[in-house]
């Protein structure tokens, strides 16, 4: 976990740096708005080399700015297609999303918490010699960085990456970490308009 440290330090610097440069533009029209995203997702799941490759899809709510930097209340799902050889991890997530702004470019950190369930493939065996055929849902915390491109003023083309930690007897220290990556596009509903600094 300490090796991310570096990568969460840059990416805030970059954050915040657009967030001061929303601040500083002149007074835009911005909605208040719902959006859908969906996309392809290919997760390291943290267990004996596994992976998977998955479909995740969601839907925000994005609330007025606030200081150059715009919170959303974020639900997804991801569930896998191609489990692979070890592990196959879905999983249903909830929570804040803030996004700051530097043109068409919108980088975002989220902060997401949610229940997941693994199904092994073959049972699976621990370091401690037990077989374990199935796991139960458990707890899943998810932080994540990402950003959204503005094809159009509906349109956003995404990516991100979530930082999942899972409880599992699987692993030798009870828990696992595991990295979804997701790459897709966004749908803009507006709902209604309101001028705030900054973003769009």
């Amino acid at each position: 976990m300490p090796k991310l440290g570096p990568l969460f330090l840059f990416f805030c610097l970059i954050f915040c740096a657009t967030t001061v440069h929303a601040q500083a533009n002149a007074t835009a029209v911005r909605d208040i708005d719902i959006t859908v995203f969906g996309g392809i997702t290919h997760t390291y799941t943290g267990l004996s080399n596994g992976s998977n490759a998955a479909v995740t899809g969601g839907v925000d709510l994005n609330l007025p700015v606030t200081h150059g930097i715009r919170p959303s209340l974020e639900v997804r799902a991801t569930s896998p297609y191609d489990t692979g050889k070890v592990d196959g991890q879905k999983d249903i997530l909830g929570g804040l999303r803030l996004e700051g702004a530097f043109y068409r470019f919108h980088p975002y950190i989220d902060f997401l918490a949610g229940r997941g369930k693994i199904n092994f493939v073959v049972p699976y065996t621990t370091y401690a010699g037990d077989r374990i055929f199935s796991q139960p849902p458990t707890a899943v915390l998810s932080p994540g960085i990402g950003f959204r491109f503005d094809l159009d003023n509906h349109l956003m083309a995404f990516g991100d990456v979530q930082f999942q930690h899972w409880n599992t007897p699987a692993s030798l220290s009870g828990h696992l970490l595991a990295k979804p990556f997701t790459a897709g596009l966004v749908y803009r509903f507006t709902l209604t308009r309101h001028r705030v600094q900054g973003i769009r």
